[in-house]
């Protein structure tokens, strides 16, 4: 994201930017259009604009996309065409995002020029996120680090940022703490030197859930506590509300349930106005955990049935098994899963790469509790293939 400087000004010319955007496209004046696709794209991502944004850059490359073929052209296509995957990956439309980012990936390496390096390498990072929510793990890191190796010598910090981000949030998914920690805390001091507010405050939330992993309570709220206080003041709506979910959560990790109720609901509720589905994957397993916690387990299992159908429709398979998980527990209560059942759904979930490590733990507790053994049959069907497992099970489910 921008400085708080550069932000301001373009709240102030967003009035003047938009026409000029429009009177770029429909002229096709390809360096206007370049030098104006940073303010309309920094504009809608701070105003959590993302719909509006697919729509923006996409109308935009449709204009250019039947023009002669000339370098000016095929730089400003390719941008188009990689802030508007940007958009899409904040929907959640994780695979149309990848292919428009390998297709303006594929347009600026054609002209091989230092000019469109910055472009190329945000492209390079939708690819990392939408490879992490996918659950594809194997290039995360060392694509991550590549970007940095090529970044950092170009000063290229927003990228520097991202790449560290996405490295902080693998190692939190895989409970390595000290190196999420610390790649947190990297992204926090690059996003210092260019006055990145908004990326700032992010990890605040991010460090306030790193904390609520590690049980440190009293470290998490002060963490979530100031950067919901900075986000209000941004006006952010993604950090505000993720904040919100994440003091859910501690709340009802202390028992604070009225408090817990509130602030989940609520951080749900503004995340679905603007569409942010990585935001709402967490805020609804917190509602159904939640009215476990209270003995509600008609509401759990519905809760995570809608959002298990939710993310799994989407791709999104770290948050599929932590509702897969969440609701065999609400089924387990409500007598409606057998023994055997009950195994196979948690034996599938531990044995899939993208569960989180805080949900595994919880699943090899659940099973060492039990004294039912899955069935050699079953058994069979999920070491060989446990991806292939967990899309049946599902699809069994939701059909």
């Amino acid at each position: 994201m921008p400085s708080r400087e550069t932000l301001m000004q373009i709240e102030k010319e967003i009035g003047n930017i938009r026409p000029a955007w429009q009177w770029a496209v429909h002229r096709h004046r390809y360096e206007d259009l370049q030098k104006a696709t940073f303010g309309m794209w920094a504009y809608l991502e701070a105003n959590g604009a993302y719909m509006e944004g697919v729509e923006v850059f996409e109308k935009a490359a449709q204009a250019l996309s039947l023009e002669d073929e000339n370098a000016s052209r095929i730089a400003t296509l390719g941008s188009l065409y990689i802030r508007e995957a940007w958009f899409r990956f904040r929907l959640a439309d994780l695979h149309e995002s990848q292919i428009k980012s390998r297709k303006g990936r594929h347009l600026l390496e054609s002209l091989d020029s230092p000019t469109v390096a910055h472009e190329l390498l945000i492209g390079r990072s939708i690819f990392i996120f939408t490879d992490f929510y996918l659950g594809d793990f194997d290039q995360v890191i060392s694509e991550s680090k590549a970007i940095l190796a090529a970044a950092l010598p170009a000063n290229d910090f927003f990228n520097c940022r991202v790449a560290y981000n996405i490295l902080g949030l693998q190692s939190q998914f895989l409970g390595d703490y000290e190196a999420a920690f610390q790649y947190f805390e990297q992204g926090t001091e690059l996003s210092k030197k260019i006055d990145d507010v908004r990326s700032i405050v992010l990890n605040q939330v991010m460090f306030g859930s790193l904390y609520l992993d590690l049980n440190k309570f009293e470290d998490a709220k002060n963490w979530l506590e100031k950067g919901l206080k900075d986000a209000e003041m941004l006006q952010d709506p993604f950090s505000l509300n993720l904040g919100y979910a994440y003091l859910g959560y501690l709340n009802m990790k202390v028992g604070n349930l009225a408090d817990a109720e509130t602030h989940l609901y609520k951080g749900l509720a503004n995340l679905e106005k603007i569409s942010d589905l990585y935001g709402i994957s967490i805020a609804k397993i917190g509602v159904g955990e939640l009215l476990a916690t209270k003995g509600d387990f008609e509401g759990s299992e519905k809760e995570f049935l809608e959002a298990l159908e939710l993310t799994y429709t989407k791709g999104l398979m770290m948050f599929s098994i932590s509702n897969l998980v969440g609701l065999a527990k609400a089924r387990r209560q409500l007598g409606t899963l057998t023994d055997q059942e009950w195994v196979q759904w948690l034996t599938i979930a531990s044995a899939h790469p993208s569960i989180s490590y805080d949900v595994k733990l919880s699943v090899v507790d659940h099973l060492a509790e039990t004294n039912f053994e899955l069935s050699a049959e079953l058994a069979a069907e999920i070491t060989p293939d446990p991806k292939k497992a967990a899309n049946n099970l599902i699809a069994s489910i939701l059909s």
